[in-house]
């Protein structure tokens, strides 16, 4: 069965949500081969009583190399940085306007890889949906707020759960989106830990299973960023995201 995410606010659900990262085995960086390294946030949010997630869709215009892409806010490591979570916090902030005291951090979920070499270090986070929330129209379409609770039926309608399925087969068709590649393996982790989470918090909150769920070990996986959300205004979306 698919967990079931309670309508408790997700402040009170933050420890949780941390036992579950802390006891994750996530995916490492790749070893001996150059990645640039990329960091983003998984960010979720309460909205009409339910867990959401933050996602944004790439401008539709004509020879933009990531048009129509879902992704997860987020991108490229500076070498001003001081490391990949400053990064992240800082592209939220420059992509969405949302500054860092609007988040609060969860942990890590690990390094996906892309297929054009890019190494996307991924993060959790609770935003307090405070806003607002701007972006730039030549690059962004629009932000998106995708109900967990769709993600994870799709994901057990699927059958996905205890496996990790290969590129081909793993997507979550949403509308007429259909979010595939890196962001669907982020996705598929994290609905993996989800599913294992009431060993660690009991039967409180986004992190519980229903009561037919099984335990099994942590689902690996090298390679997946992330996305979902409403219909596009023209064709179905399936192309791999960028970070």
């Amino acid at each position: 069965m698919a967990p079931r995410l309670d309508s408790d606010p997700l402040s009170d659900q933050a420890p949780c949500l941390r036992r579950l990262l802390r006891a994750a085995s996530p995916p490492e960086p790749p070893a001996g081969i150059h990645f640039q390294p990329t960091a983003v946030f998984m960010l979720l949010f309460q909205k009409n009583e339910a867990p959401h997630l933050l996602a944004i869709q790439k401008s539709d215009r004509e020879g933009y190399p990531w048009r129509n892409q879902v992704a997860l806010p987020g991108g490229h490591v500076d070498a001003a940085d001081a490391d990949a979570l400053s990064a992240a916090f800082r592209e939220v902030e420059e992509e969405l306007g949302i500054p860092p005291e609007q988040i609060e951090f969860l942990g890590r979920l690990g390094h996906f890889q892309t297929i054009n070499r890019k190494d996307i270090e991924v993060f959790a986070g609770l935003w307090n949906g405070t806003g607002p929330v701007r972006h730039d129209p030549m690059e962004i379409a629009r932000v998106l707020e995708v109900p967990m609770e769709t993600l994870a039926r799709i994901h057990r309608r699927r059958e996905y759960e205890g496996r990790v399925p290969d590129i081909h087969e793993l997507v979550y068709p949403l509308d007429d989106v259909v979010i595939w590649g890196v962001t669907a393996r982020i996705l598929h982790f994290f609905i993996e830990l989800l599913h294992d989470g009431q060993h660690h918090c009991g039967s409180k909150g986004i992190c519980h299973d229903t009561p037919s769920a099984r335990s099994r070990p942590q689902t690996r996986t090298r390679s997946g960023t992330l996305s979902p959300s409403r219909p596009l205004p023209k064709q179905q979306s399936r192309s791999q995201p960028h970070s």
